[in-house]
């Protein structure tokens, strides 16, 4: 098999991104501008969104501090994007956040924020964008999880958040075709350089970053893969995906849940006592974990 991945050219193409100062959103707003796309992202996270544009300097990607919790998230994105002149033939609902918690353990005030990130920001997005993609001809990804297709203890609230796209995203395809847009969803399993949402809560998200750059082959090795392909899920190969449904190569597929896990949804679900449901800390990890926590 060839490892070889295509070499995709966007030049001209506008792209919209929310929650894409980390992990998957960073990713896929560093795949898109290095294909030569118009970047337009938001996050709340200022501290990654400096350090990306950084990266990405001379790109044309613009960064907007907004919080998809809130309803004029995507309406910032839009001002932002006209300041500039651009307007997105592919809008990508990305942010999300993920909790772990017994349901009798969990805020009210939780519930409501879980839904209004990854659920109301995704059909916002549509909302905000829906007529501006019909006269673009564009297409509006949306980022679901494995988590919606199997339970687990802890995750009552952050897979039902992410299930309920699924009947969003149908819905989408049915009222939006007719108009020339398609909508489909990229269905990820573990990601390497974000924690699995197996063990989310393990690290306060703000060390991630570091963690990953100071451990992440190591981390790797520690925890050996649980999907049938062994080895981790990275952002590029989310990337690799939205690009794929994003080109025309794509032109008859709307509606359409890929699943980018490994084969993870092919095997049993895992279960607690596994050992699988706790990440696996190296002595330096450890270590590391003591100074900074």
């Amino acid at each position: 098999m060839s490892s070889s991945l295509p070499q995709w050219n966007f030049q001209g193409d506008c792209v919209f991104i929310s929650g894409g100062a980390r992990g998957i959103g960073a990713g896929l707003v560093t795949h898109f501008a290095r294909a030569g796309a118009s970047v337009v992202f938001g996050d709340v996270d200022t501290t990654g969104a400096e350090e990306l544009l950084n990266e990405l300097a001379g790109l044309p990607v613009h960064f907007v501090e907004a919080d998809f919790a809130e309803a004029d998230a995507w309406e910032k994105l839009r001002t932002r994007a006209e300041e500039a002149s651009l307007s997105p033939n592919l809008v990508i609902a990305n942010a999300g956040i993920g909790h772990r918690g017994r349901v009798e353990e969990t805020p009210v005030e939780m519930f409501d924020c879980l839904l209004k990130i990854n659920l109301r920001s995704a059909w916002l997005a549509a909302r905000t964008f829906g007529e501006t993609l019909a006269k673009n001809r564009g297409s509006l990804l949306l980022i679901g999880s494995v988590m919606a297709s199997f339970g687990m203890e802890g995750q009552t609230l952050y897979g039902s958040s992410k299930a309920a796209l699924s009947g969003l995203l149908r819905n989408l395809c049915v009222e939006y075709g007719p108009k020339g847009v398609r909508v489909n969803m990229i269905v990820p399993g573990y990601i390497l350089n974000d924690p699995p949402s197996l063990y989310r809560n393990e690290l306060p998200s703000g060390l991630w970053r570091e963690f990953h750059k100071r451990f992440g082959s190591s981390a790797a090795a520690a925890n050996p893969p649980i999907q049938p392909l062994a080895f981790w899920g990275e952002p590029s190969d989310i990337a690799q995906a939205a690009s794929f449904l994003h080109s025309a190569a794509a032109r008859y597929i709307t509606g359409a849940e890929l699943r980018v896990d490994g084969g993870l949804l092919c095997q049993s679900p895992i279960r607690p006592g596994s050992g699988n449901e706790a990440w696996q800390w190296t002595p330096e990890m450890r270590k590391w974990l003591e100074q900074h926590l």
